[in-house]
């Protein structure tokens, strides 16, 4: 994988956490046609509009960008987004064709009645610790996760996907998540929160999983996969219309992503030089951090379901979401 100038398209949008509040609207997506430039790649050269942060969770899209996109025909333009509150109004009103979603967002998002669909996975929780970008940290190293009893644990969202993980990872450890004190706090916020003393514990992402360890904080699990091994982390998702109207699209999509999947995870060393060219992030952090655990299939959303259910476990929605609409569109590999 060649490195890559940085050029990432700008929007004051939104990625991770789909708001659960939003309007359901309808808009029919751009998929607009163009002549390829390549004389190797198809004769027309179909646009689309992908959003993604400039975190690693984005790798895997924006190799398929440059890399596997126009062998299938597609070009991919990248706009970046940091939180679904106005990434999912762009799917639904055509600015955006694709967005990489997290599960419970897009859930929720089901659940209050926005037609959206999942049509594949970008990255999925590992089954192995070490591979594990995520973690539960403290700045007492008496604490467990069998004595988190009555003491505060800090996750970025309540309700969110950190906070299932936190309680499915603890539940499985043998301690009590029904006994823990939640709290939300920004990622960055938590090293310096723990050292005051102002909460017990954290879980965090890279890149703060390992500026924490670097900080000389207590690992006390790698929640993601002692909690959720082998579920969904993030999700592609598209707006309902966009993916009845467009399932061809969808599906050499998934083809140049699964490409791009299969490339980061067979070479991280590769990835790692190739991230530093297109990521907004200190190069020898992406030195250290655990990249994301890219889907092995990425048109294989059954694991939705499994999902579903430890979430329905711990009481997450107050409205169930409609799995039945949001995976109806299905799309080959």
């Amino acid at each position: 994988m060649a490195p890559r100038k940085k050029s990432i398209v700008l929007g004051a949008c939104a990625v991770l956490a789909l708001a659960p509040l939003l309007a359901a609207c309808a808009g029919a997506g751009s998929a607009a046609p163009s002549t390829a430039g390549s004389p190797d790649a198809p004769a027309e050269i179909t646009t689309i509009k992908v959003g993604l942060p400039t975190t690693a969770n984005g790798l895997a899209g924006m190799l398929a960008r440059d890399e596997f996109a126009e062998a299938e025909g597609l070009k991919i333009e990248v706009v970046e987004v940091n939180s679904g509150a106005e990434a999912v109004p762009m799917l639904l009103n055509g600015g955006l064709d694709i967005t990489l979603g997290d599960g419970i967002g897009t859930l929720t998002a089901s659940g209050n009645g926005v037609p959206l669909s999942v049509f594949g996975i970008n990255s999925e929780a590992p089954e192995d610790l070490e591979l594990d970008p995520t973690a539960i940290v403290a700045a007492d190293d008496g604490i467990t996760m069998t004595n988190l009893d009555g003491k505060t644990l800090a996750v970025s969202q309540l309700g969110g996907a950190a906070e299932l993980a936190a309680k499915a990872a603890i539940d499985a450890a043998g301690g009590d998540s029904s006994a823990v004190t939640y709290v939300e706090l920004d990622p960055a916020q938590a090293i310096p929160a723990l050292k005051a003393n102002q909460i017990h514990a954290a879980l965090v992402t890279e890149p703060f999983a390992t500026a924490a360890e670097q900080a000389g904080l207590a690992v006390l699990d790698r929640p993601a996969a002692s909690g959720t091994p082998g579920m969904p982390a993030t999700l592609w998702v598209t707006s309902l219309p966009y993916a009845t109207e467009h399932t061809d699209v969808l599906t050499r999509f998934v083809a140049a992503v699964q490409q791009a999947n299969d490339e980061i995870n067979a070479d991280p060393d590769a990835a790692r030089t190739y991230a530093k060219s297109v990521l907004e992030a200190d190069p020898k952090v992406l030195d250290a951090i655990r990249f994301p655990y890219f889907a092995a299939e990425v048109a294989d959303t059954s694991g939705l379901s499994d999902y579903l259910d430890l979430a329905n476990t711990y009481g997450i929605f107050t409205k169930q979401p409609d799995l039945g609409k949001l995976l109806s569109v299905e799309v080959g590999s």
